[in-house]
């Protein structure tokens, strides 16, 4: 069986390299988030680096995959089975790094098919809050990045069969991130964009907004 194979998705397109609509969450001040993650962060005070093209696409990056990660571990949909006719599962979870810190992720996931498994439509609703939250870096398994801020995580997805998938996702956050080069204070906006036929990733797209200034992976 593959378990909670939507998050599972989710990691293997990302690392690999019509679709639905949007959801209608609550909008955030990114810039506001970003100013109060960079006075309560932990590393608060620290020499800060200097972004650029180069980075701020990178750091983006591993902003995604952090996200990723934590919605694998708190999701608890099984796309095997498949959902109900009309189904919403509830998110509400404190998930604790290895590494240290932790975040707590919340909202709503809500699945529309009809009387078959497939196809099925995924909407995805939900708020996460970093804090001192620290994993492995995706450019480097020698080094940690760690990340101190709120997002909010809205997209939705349509899955043709377990391995045909189409799936769009809008992060938008202010946080204050760290790694080996320094610390980085962000108001960001992304957006992505997956679509996976028999398993094969056939198209991926990454529209991330980094302090105004706009960069396209």
């Amino acid at each position: 069986m593959i378990k909670n194979f939507i998050t599972v998705f989710f990691l293997v397109s990302f690392t690999a390299c019509g679709s639905s609509g949007g959801s209608s969450a609550t909008v955030i001040d990114i810039d506001s988030l970003a100013a109060a993650a960079k006075l309560d962060a932990p590393w608060a005070g620290e020499t800060e680096g200097t972004l650029d093209g180069s980075n701020s696409i990178s750091i983006s990056d591993e902003i995604v995959f952090a996200i990723d990660v934590v919605f694998s571990e708190a999701n608890t949909f099984d796309a095997q089975l498949g959902p109900n006719v009309n189904e919403v599962i509830e998110i509400n979870k404190v998930i604790t790094s290895s590494k240290g810190g932790s975040a707590n992720i919340k909202g709503t996931l809500t699945f529309t098919s009809g009387a078959d498994t497939f196809p099925f439509y995924q909407k995805i609703d939900l708020a996460i809050d970093f804090s001192g939250y620290t994993q492995t870096s995706i450019a480097s398994s020698e080094n940690d990045i760690s990340l101190h801020g709120s997002f909010t995580y809205t997209g939705g997805g349509t899955f043709s069969s377990l391995l045909s998938v189409d799936i769009d996702r809008i992060i938008d956050g202010g946080y204050s991130y760290k790694d080996s080069s320094g610390v980085y204070n962000i108001a960001t906006k992304i957006v992505t964009f997956d679509s996976l036929e028999n398993a094969a990733t056939v198209n991926k797209t990454r529209k991330y907004t980094v302090n105004g200034q706009k960069y396209t992976k």
